[in-house]
């Protein structure tokens, strides 16, 4: 983590490179994640990984980062916070062209539980 902190973050900040940054975040998220310091991460995914990829009009990348702040919640135990934010998730989801669609669990559009693929059940 501390190379993700100290050496690509600067570099991708030095260089205005927004989606890089966000990428390096959801890494240092997914990593305080498996630490079980799950309120770092999920202010990383809410406040720094989320707000670029509005910012950039990537819903694929939004949707996904939607999905992983649901997990974190989940594994919380605010089951409710994590099913809204799945079926926010899901309906971006069906907009997408089939294929993205399929990637994130649905064997068909509009076929899947707000909470597939998660630990747990909602």
């Amino acid at each position: 983590m501390r190379i993700l902190r100290e050496d690509l973050l600067p570099v991708f900040e030095r260089l205005g490179d927004a989606r890089e940054r966000a990428v390096t975040m959801g890494r240092i998220a997914d990593i305080l994640v498996s630490r079980g310091d799950l309120d770092e991460a999920l202010r990383i995914r809410r406040e720094e990984q989320l707000p670029v990829y509005e910012r950039l009009g990537d819903v694929r990348e939004r949707a996904v980062t939607m999905g992983r702040i649901a997990h974190v919640l989940l594994q919380k135990g605010d089951v409710g916070a994590a099913r809204a934010l799945q079926e926010e998730r899901l309906e971006i989801n069906r907009r997408l062209p089939y294929s993205a669609t399929w990637i994130f669990g649905d064997s068909q559009p509009g076929s899947a539980s707000p909470c597939s693929g998660m630990v747990g059940s909602c």
